[in-house]
Formats: structure tokens, sequence, C-alpha cells
């Protein structure tokens, strides 16, 4: 999700670039200990110099295996563990460095998990108020199955961006990225392909990662001149009439029935564009979702 402020002289707004800072990146031992610390956002985050893991988070047996596992089986692992002393919580993001050190991001995700714990309420709330209105209005109760279903499916949907988002904040290497966003597209836009394509030089685009048949209907090499959204700079739908000329169609069948391509920008530039295409439509939640990104 990009987030825009504005530039204050009337010109197009410019990216907050720290509301996507973590709050702290630190390096730990093997056994725990803070070798080194980036702060960015939190205050108390230059304190941390050598105190240990456990006395920083808690549960400490959570902790210290993140650590341990990071350094053994050489891959990212991210885990929610609660600060000691303030109960904040926060994702931590393990990443295996040299010599068994590990790379850990900090972000704090309070805020994050007590939005989600109120969707949850209101969810709850609002399946009671149905019922009630289906009583008293003679609603069959397949209509209402259908609302509430419609309804968690949402939620979920909701749940699954934010996810994806401090997934990805956490990342340190690109293939990170694209493994993280085929998995949360996939799970949001069931049934449906696509592909992430970002800027190479000259301003051509390259595939970086797809699901589906997300490669097999994009050509793998294109210009910015060749898809409609990133010459609007704005989200495209094919409902349109414009099909963007990245698209393939299979020998002997039709275009496909939904085909939305989303720019990813930053401060103005092309950084690349996120493309769903398939034959199941996508409602207005699930634009508004895509448009988030």
């Amino acid at each position: 999700m990009m987030k825009r402020t504005s530039s204050g002289d009337g010109s197009k707004p410019a990216v907050d670039l720290a509301a996507y800072l973590p709050d702290a990146v630190a390096v730990f031992s093997r056994l725990g200990d803070c070798t080194a610390v980036v702060p960015t956002r939190s205050a108390d985050s230059p304190l941390w110099l050598n105190m240990s893991a456990p006395a920083l988070f808690e549960p400490t047996q959570v902790v210290l295996d993140t650590i341990e596992h990071a350094v053994m089986e050489q891959r990212v692992i991210v885990v929610e563990c609660r600060r000691v002393g303030s109960g904040q919580l926060y994702s931590l993001a393990a990443s295996p460095m040299l010599d068994g050190y590990v790379l850990v991001v900090a972000r704090d995700i309070t805020e994050r998990k007590r939005d989600e714990e109120m969707l949850h309420v209101s969810q709850s709330d609002l399946v009671r108020r149905l019922a009630e209105s289906a009583s008293q209005t003679g609603q069959s109760n397949e209509q209402l199955a259908a609302q509430i279903a419609e309804m968690e499916q949402r939620n979920s949907e909701i749940v699954l961006m934010n996810e994806m988002v401090s997934l990805l904040q956490a990342c340190v290497e690109s293939v990170e990225v694209h493994g993280i966003v085929a998995k949360h597209m996939l799970k949001m836009f069931k049934s449906m392909s696509g592909m992430l394509a970002t800027t190479r030089e000259r301003g051509s685009l390259e595939i970086d990662t797809a699901w589906g048949d997300g490669r097999e209907l994009h050509n793998p090499l294109f210009t910015a001149r060749d898809c409609w959204a990133l010459r609007s700079g704005q989200m495209h739908d094919s409902a349109s009439g414009l099909m963007c000329s990245h698209v393939n169609k299979r020998e002997g069948s039709t275009w496909p029935a939904t085909c939305i391509c989303v720019p990813l920008l930053a401060q103005g530039g092309m950084m690349g564009v996120l493309n769903v295409l398939g034959e199941s439509p996508i409602n207005a939640a699930q634009k508004n979702l895509l448009n988030a990104v």
C-alpha cells in the first residue's frame, strides 16, 4: 500500500517513506545477543545493543528458536512476539547472515492487530444484525448464508492483504518478494492467474513472478507502451474494451473474461505492473483491494 503525502506546492504527492520503515533493524548472534542496531522509528532501539533477545521479546523460547532456525535452515523466518515491559506486539523477520549472525527486522504491529480484531468483532455484530433482519423480513436462509459468506470473504481478503504488506516490508531480497506476492495473490483471487513485472533497463519490463497460467498468458518481456495501466498511470480493466498488448491469447481460445492491470508507481516513477486475469469476474471490493497494493 503506497501512502502519499502532499508536497505542499500543488505538484504530485510524494511517497511517505517513513510509513514503510520498520521500527528497528538489529543484528543478533546465534546465542541471541544483540551486536548491532540501526534505529529507525523506535525511540528505545539504540538501547537494544548488547541486550539479549529474550530480554527484549517474549515468549523467550520462540525468540531463540526463531534465531536458531534462521541460521540452521538458511531462510527468513517471521514470528510474532511481545515486547518485554510494554506488551506491544511485534513482527520479527529473522534473516540469516554470515558466520551465524541473524538480521532481525522488527515492526510494531499492535495497531494492525487491533484493527483486525475490531473487524472481527464488527463482523460478528453484523452477522447478528443480518440474522435479526432476515427473521423480520422473511429472508430465506440461503440468502442470509450468501450475505454472510460474502462478508467473511471480504474480511479474509483484508487480513491477507495486511499479512502480505507486513511480510513484504520485512523482505531483504527480491526473490522473497516474488514468492510472497504469488502466494497471497493466489489466496486472495482464487481460480485467477496473474503476474508481477518490474522495470528493467531502458524502460522495459520483465515478469518476476507469476501464478496460475500467468506466464503462459503474458509476454515475458514488454514495454510500458504495451500496458494501458502504465500509459495512463491508473488501474486498467479490459472491460473498457481495450486489452493490453502484453497479454496473450491461447491458440483457438478467446481473450480472458477479466483482465486488470495495476501500475506500481513511486514518486511518479514507474516500478512495474501487477496483473490479474481469468474467467471469473472481479467485484468492486476486489478491485479496491488491488488498487490498495
